[in-house]
């Protein structure tokens, strides 16, 4: 039950680190974005509120006394530690403003996305391509985010207002949103795996005391079949048997009386019917056998398996039983050995039709047990078994039940054509 709790946990520890991996990675793009939008909002205050109604006619025409009044303002309530560089331009690519002289009257193209705010408005943003000539002299700063929209100047006319924010603020801020939000995910999630922990304990427990349990009825199963087979077994002994052998007797002294008598058809009659009910009565018999059979406790496993094993060489099947000589079982142990092997010798000799096989017995490891049965017979496919299971043929699965029950496992290995390979191993 340690192992099957410390796997799950190990196994929900392993999902707790990756699920924390993609919140902190959702937290930070989500947080970045969050930046990101924060910066335009503060493009969009200074534009609407500071900017635009500092927006003068004869700036459209490069007058330098426009150009100084926006330049005072810009420089008083836009220029600082969030905002690093202002520009206005034209519809037609001609830097109006901005806080570095040397870029006023020069014209660039401008690309779709600012044609696009110029036309319908908005706010946009975008890292800063340094490589482009009109962003020369911000290279020094490194990475920037431009932020740009539309603003309107007198007369109805749409110029570009564009402000430069360096990136380091955009991380600093999704640094701290990342913060702010990771602990309490991660620490969600943290606390329901620690919830999961008795959970994870009571559930095992339950499902131990479940197989315990399981286990428990199929002993109790087992052992009262067994008890039901040595019941039949011996009524059939003392009343069946015992009868039919006196009649057979009794057919045998009339089959004499009539031939003293001259009546030899029906002596003969009578004596093959006496011969017929011994016969049959040795068949009865060998079943008594199989349903209990008497020498597995009184003399040992390898002579029950030696009884199996004549009765298949009487089917002209060459059949051999090699045991481990001392090995000790316990007798339920026995029992489901022994159980295994009449299955499957029968399953051989009933479907396969082999002329070997084979049962060996041997200790397995530390305190364990290995069956073996091995016949060169028809073989069968795994289809071919489900079928059978399906049609009502249960052995072998209930065997392979038991043997999960008693801490072992029973396997099956055969390919048409090419024999079959029943395997059990148990605890001794």
């Amino acid at each position: 039950m340690v192992r099957a709790v410390v796997a799950f946990m190990a196994a929900g520890l392993v999902v707790v680190v990756l699920v924390s991996l993609a919140a902190a990675f959702l937290a930070v793009r989500t947080a970045r974005g969050e930046a990101v939008r924060e910066s335009k909002n503060l493009s969009e205050v200074d534009g609407e509120a500071v900017v635009e109604p500092a927006l003068e006619p004869g700036l459209l025409t490069g007058d330098p006394a426009a150009v100084s009044r926006l330049d005072e303002v810009i420089r008083a309530r836009v220029l600082g530690d969030r905002i690093a560089r202002v520009k206005v331009w034209s519809p037609e690519g001609r830097i109006l403003y901005s806080d570095e002289p040397r870029l006023i009257g020069a014209t660039y193209t401008l690309g779709d996305d600012e044609l696009k705010i110029l036309e319908v408005g908005g706010t946009d943003a975008e890292v800063s391509d340094l490589t482009k000539a009109e962003n020369r002299f911000e290279r020094p700063w490194g990475k920037l985010l431009e932020v740009y929209r539309r603003l309107d100047a007198p007369g109805g006319h749409a110029v570009l207002f564009e402000t430069y924010l360096p990136y380091d603020q955009v991380d600093s801020l999704a640094r701290s949103l990342t913060f702010s939000l990771a602990p309490a995910l991660i620490g969600g999630l943290v606390l329901l795996y620690i919830i999961q922990i008795p959970l994870a304990w009571r559930m095992a427990a339950r499902l131990e005391e479940g197989q315990r349990q399981r286990q428990r009825l199929a002993r109790q199963a087992a052992e009262a079949s067994e008890t039901e087979r040595r019941r039949i077994a011996a009524d059939l002994h003392d009343g069946v048997v015992q009868g039919l052998v006196g009649s057979s007797y009794t057919l045998t002294v009339a089959a004499e009386r009539a031939r003293s008598a001259g009546e030899h058809d029906l002596a003969a009659t009578v004596a093959q019917t006496g011969v017929d009910l011994r016969t049959w009565v040795k068949e009865l018999r060998t079943l008594l056998v199989n349903l209990a059979p008497p020498r597995l406790h009184q003399e040992g496993l390898a002579a029950a398996l030696a009884d199996l094993a004549s009765a298949a060489a009487a089917r002209g099947i060459d059949a051999r039983v090699d045991v481990e000589p001392g090995l000790r079982l316990d007798p339920a142990v026995e029992t489901l050995v022994f159980r295994a092997a009449q299955e499957a010798v029968r399953n051989a000799t009933a479907h396969a039709h082999p002329s070997a096989l084979r049962l060996r017995v041997r200790g397995s490891g530390p305190h364990r047990v290995r069956l073996e049965v091995e016949d060169d017979g028809e073989g069968f496919s795994p289809t071919r078994r489900e079928q059978a299971s399906g049609e009502g043929h249960v052995g072998l699965s209930l065997l392979g039940a038991l043997a999960e029950d008693a801490g072992g496992r029973l396997d099956v290995d055969s390919t048409p054509g090419h024999g079959t390979l029943i395997r059990l191993e148990v605890p001794a």
